[in-house]
């Protein structure tokens, strides 16, 4: 769990729900979740506000999942809330539109919908009450995001080379453990099959002659 914790939310899926009130969102969120993250009610209007939580989903790997207030919200209230249903869209890499039988009544709201996801490069994938949650997983999966967070050792090395990992460890550094972007570098030699030494400060200068000439030394602004 700790491990989850840690992702950074750039790096998870970032999906979010939306439909029309009383579309049945928040009921998919807790069955896509396996939990009751929305609160679920027969009446309309129910979710006022975006609720997001951070979790493993498989085979999705970290996500980080949003259920959003109607798009047909009414008053002065429920403007308020449709603007920050939209405005979910600007931290979404897939948006899931739940469908129901009254879309075609309110086709302008779904055209407003797919205007703002096409203007953001946001993925849309529909559901209709009923379907296969685990259908839905794997079609989510299957997407590939063009968004993706570059590697951190991307144009720099290739596979077989060498790659010093210095990393400090003081008064300051976590108990039993390394942090998180010394865990991404380490892991991104591994993806890479590149050859990583991880050492302290005190111990580069080994490193050095055990790496040979050509081997890349990444270490912290400090070292």
């Amino acid at each position: 769990m700790a491990l989850l914790n840690e992702t950074p939310q750039a790096n998870r899926v970032r999906i979010a729900f939306f439909g029309l009130r009383n579309a049945g969102k928040s009921t998919l969120v807790n069955a896509f979740t396996g939990q009751d993250l929305a609160i679920v009610s027969d009446t309309p209007g129910t979710t006022t506000d975006p609720v997001s939580k951070a979790m493993e989903i498989l085979p999705l790997g970290p996500c980080l999942i949003t259920d959003t207030a109607g798009l047909d919200d009414e008053g002065e209230l429920g403007e308020l809330r449709v603007k920050k249903t939209l405005g979910v869209l600007e931290i979404t890499d897939i948006a899931i539109w739940v469908e129901t039988p009254h879309d075609a009544d309110r086709a302008d709201l779904r055209e407003l919908f797919l205007g703002e996801c096409r203007r953001r490069n946001v993925v849309v994938l529909d559901y209709r009450r009923g379907d296969s949650v685990d259908e839905l997983k794997r079609k989510i999966a299957d997407i590939k995001l063009v968004d993706v967070v570059p590697g951190l050792l991307d144009g720099l090395i290739e596979k077989g080379d060498r790659v010093i990992c210095v990393c400090p460890i003081d008064e300051s550094a976590p108990k039993g453990r390394i942090i998180l972007p010394q865990v991404q570098l380490i892991r991104d030699c591994l993806d890479r099959h590149v050859s990583a030494i991880v050492c302290q400060p005190a111990e580069l200068s080994d490193a050095l002659d055990r790496a040979g000439a050509g081997a890349l030394v990444v270490t912290d602004s400090g070292t």
